[in-house]
């Protein structure tokens, strides 16, 4: 089952944005990744399952994103996404 439909939105903590939802690109073990637009930009979001939505995945994410990617060729967390209603969270990355 879909976390998300098309035309939901989450919300990115540090960019204070809203990301709209596409469509469902897969799903695996972790989560689920969607298609989604920030600002007419296309990008990707991980959706992370309850079960894999720990205080410790929040914390490395977020050192991550800090760090920056060490190059263009990893699709590295931009930003953590949040949506009212859900104890999960995801992350926000370039769609490839």
């Amino acid at each position: 089952m879909n976390t998300f439909q098309p035309g939901q939105t989450v919300w990115l903590e540090i960019a204070g944005e809203r990301c709209e939802i596409k469509d469902l690109v897969g799903s695996g073990g972790q989560g689920q990744v969607y298609h989604t637009i920030v600002n007419g930009q296309d990008c990707a979001m991980k959706w992370y399952f309850p079960h894999s939505a720990t205080s410790r995945q929040r914390a490395a994410l977020e050192r991550l994103i800090h760090k920056g990617p060490p190059n263009d060729r990893f699709l590295w967390p931009l930003d953590i996404a949040v949506c009212q209603g859900h104890a999960s969270f995801g992350y926000l990355m370039p769609l490839r």
